[in-house]
């Protein structure tokens, strides 16, 4: 609705083309709408604010993707990972080498993890929620898909982890 009252006022003013574009950016240059700045793009691709409005809108188009990647893993409650714990980031990125190889994730655990006890099991962490671990692990685990390996290593106050994620259970809709 709003973009056709916007596209009435620009094709309808009497006003000349620079008025024109003044008066529109005045109206959205705040506006949190993507479409609002592609329409001024269309209208105006060569406009006094046409590299304000390509910043804004691929502003918000970023944050309209963070929002949408954040939503879309908002109702994990619980997961279920592996990991592997070593003292230095050195150790960790060569474990995350092999893993990229195609090395199997409990071998390394069981021969490379300073955790014992979970390392002995291959890593296995069993099922946890966020507010369990400690928050880089947990905001690094929860940001990953069942079945993916941390990609660069989690330092947290215990050391480096290596992380793989199993399983998730999500909240039932």
């Amino acid at each position: 609705m709003t973009g056709l009252v916007l596209h009435s006022a620009a094709t309808a003013s009497a006003q000349t083309s620079a008025d024109t574009e003044a008066e529109l950016w005045g109206v959205i240059k705040d506006s949190k709408d993507t479409r609002f700045f592609t329409y001024y793009l269309l209208l105006f691709p060569d406009g006094a604010h046409a590299g304000l409005a390509e910043e804004r809108r691929s502003a918000l188009e970023r944050e309209d993707a963070v929002a949408a990647a954040k939503a879309a893993h908002s109702n994990i409650v619980e997961l279920r990972a592996r990991h592997i714990l070593v003292r230095d980031e050195a150790e960790a990125e060569e474990i995350i080498e092999e893993l990229k190889g195609g090395a199997d994730f409990a071998k390394l655990a069981r021969s490379r993890s300073i955790d014992t006890t979970s390392g002995e099991a291959g890593g296995d962490l069993g099922w946890f929620s966020r507010n369990t671990m400690v928050q880089e692990f947990a905001d690094a685990a929860f940001a990953m898909k069942p079945g993916e390996f941390s990609k660069v290593p989690v330092k947290t106050q215990f050391g480096y982890h290596v992380i793989l994620v199993e399983e998730a259970r999500y909240l039932q809709e």
